[in-house]
């Protein structure tokens, strides 16, 4: 199986982005679904991001993570 790759998020990972999280939806695990316009609004156009980091193998999103300010 390929490695893992971690690098920065760009623009066109939003629907990768709103996948993982609807799989956390459909899990049962979180409240809501989201799109890509709520990913770009939440995550990579955010004024408080510090870092957005995507894992992801052969192309596909597997997760990412979001470090801002308060």
């Amino acid at each position: 199986m390929p490695d893992i790759t971690l690098r920065s998020a760009r623009p066109d990972d939003a629907a990768g982005m709103a996948a993982v999280q609807n799989a956390i939806f459909d899990a049962g695990l979180r409240k809501t679904a989201v799109d890509e316009d709520r990913m770009r609004a939440l995550y990579l156009n955010h004024p408080n991001t510090i870092r957005l980091t995507i894992a992801e193998r052969e192309g596909k999103v597997l997760g990412f993570q979001w470090l801002g300010t308060a």
